[in-house]
């Protein structure tokens, strides 16, 4: 094989030459920030790569530090538990895959794991040379995963976890232990940023969220496979450059996010967050029982312009926290402001309102014609049109006969 120096070159390493001890390395980027290289060796067949990141280390906008509120976050991904925890108890994973669909054909030959060390980030990139070490390569993997007892990824519910639990299982090791604590950052980040950004992939997430710009070197996912398979054939290492930039530049991303997604859920109302996210987070909120909260957020966002759709959405969430909390006054009024946008939910739900608990027949009956109207002017698919003026008729025929039955009773003999 070609020697530990050479493959550090090939991966654009350089000797420090500042440096009192050989065998540290140091790398710089293209934005002038140094990182060390404190181990780089093969260990059982496996090329092993240790870069370490002095906190904070800032990637993009956004500031890596060595703690962070994790309460929420850990309510959120239903492990309380992770509240009493600290960045410590936190392990980063992402995988290089021989394919980009799992099955048991698709084995990992490489794996990123960022970790919080003292006031460090590292990144543990882990490489499988040949694909018949891979036992050993696992075993590398399972030892540093094992003494964490949280566990981070983008789309690892889906695609890193399962396939790594595969690979055990076929090579007849442990798996990782299912009672661990998993936090998959790709559906948070669904909740943050779906009702504003096209894609939530992370290389997304990285311009729009984080502002990192990625160097010439990186190279497209869905390329790395072959590029492996390019290696094994070729064994050129200097092909494997720009995976190994891109795995690390993947562990970081992830660290970062999860820094900010942590701290905005933690304290969201101070964040400068656009109004789209701030209701999105209202949501998150609304969603895990803190109404209070939910609602100042949704007012704060509702004082700022949105898209037509995104406002309605947010009228309604509010008015539906007002509802449960019996803030029929301010529910009503979040109800027509949706109502003058067209809203035909906005409608039904005044009618129900005024007609069960306002009792105020009149009122209730003129909701509900104006939603029979509304229905048959809205753009709706011919099924769903039916469905809606089935339920508004059926509404409007029962107000209409109450009302008769209230003007007979009022009826003198």
């Amino acid at each position: 094989m070609t020697n530990l120096r050479e493959k550090l070159q090939s991966l654009g390493y350089k000797k420090d030459n500042g440096s009192s001890k050989s065998e540290t390395n140091v790398l710089t980027d293209n934005h002038g920030q140094t990182r060390q290289v404190n181990d780089s060796t093969f260990q059982d067949r496996l090329y092993k790569v240790i870069q370490s990141y002095p906190l904070p280390y800032p990637h993009g906008e956004v500031l890596i530090e060595d703690s962070a509120p994790l309460g929420m976050i850990g309510e959120w991904a239903k492990t309380p538990q992770i509240s009493a925890l600290t960045l410590s108890d936190v392990v980063f994973i992402d995988t290089e895959t021989s394919g980009l669909v799992g099955g048991t054909g698709t084995f990992a030959f490489m794996a990123g794991i960022g970790l919080y060390k003292e006031k460090r980030f590292e990144v543990h990139q882990i490489f499988l040379p040949e694909p018949v070490d891979e036992f050993a390569f696992l075993e590398e993997i399972h030892r540093i995963l094992s003494p964490f007892p949280v566990i981070v990824t983008f789309n690892g519910k889906s695609f890193d976890l399962p396939l790594l639990q595969t690979r055990f299982i076929l090579n007849r090791m442990q798996t990782i232990p299912e009672e661990k604590n998993h936090i998959d950052l790709l559906h948070l980040a669904r909740r943050f940023w779906r009702e504003r950004l096209e894609s939530c992939s992370l290389s997304e997430l990285e311009k729009q969220i984080l502002h990192v710009q990625r160097e010439e070197q990186e190279v497209p996912g869905y390329l790395i496979p072959e590029i492996y398979f390019r290696y094994l054939k070729t064994k050129d290492f200097s092909l494997l450059n720009g995976v190994f930039y891109h795995n690390r530049v993947d562990i970081l991303s992830m660290a970062a996010l999860f820094q900010f997604m942590s701290r905005v859920l933690s304290q969201p109302e101070i964040f400068p967050l656009h109004s789209m996210d701030l209701a999105s987070v209202a949501r998150l909120y609304h969603d895990m029982g803190y109404w209070d909260m939910a609602s100042h957020l949704y007012s704060q966002a509702l004082s700022e312009e949105m898209p037509q759709d995104i406002l309605i959405k947010t009228f309604l969430r509010n008015a539906e926290i007002h509802k449960k909390k019996g803030n029929l006054p301010e529910a009503i009024e979040l109800w027509k402001k949706a109502a003058e946008y067209g809203n035909l939910e906005a409608h039904l739900e005044l009618a129900k309102i005024y007609e069960h608990t306002l009792k105020n027949l009149e009122i209730a009956l003129e909701w509900a014609n104006r939603a029979f109207t509304l229905c048959n002017t809205l753009p709706l698919p011919l099924w769903k049109r039916k469905e809606w003026l089935r339920e508004i008729s059926h509404r409007i025929q029962r107000l209409e006969q109450k009302k008769r039955k209230d003007s007979y009773g009022k009826t003198p003999l």
